[in-house]
């Protein structure tokens, strides 16, 4: 039944918080620019989920290694 289902989810899945969107990426009125430069500062970004405008539905894993790839090809 769905209540045995929604019993057995709670017993036995363990929600998990990804830490992300701490300081948030944008072209005005943020802390990091959209070339993941810091703003006001020369020569320092941030490549991690603290970027990320909100939480993703999945594991941000990936899209920080995505970020990341991004970031290098903008470093060359």
């Amino acid at each position: 039944s769905d209540d045995d289902v929604k019993t057995w989810l709670r017993q036995n899945s363990n929600p998990v918080w990804h830490p992300v969107a701490w300081i948030g990426l944008s072209p005005q009125d943020s802390v990091v620019a959209p070339d993941l430069h810091v703003q006001g500062f020369l020569g320092l970004g941030v490549i991690d989920a603290s970027v990320f405008p909100s939480q993703i539905s999945g594991h941000p894993c990936v899209v920080v290694i995505a970020m990341a790839e991004r970031a290098s090809d903008m470093i060359k």
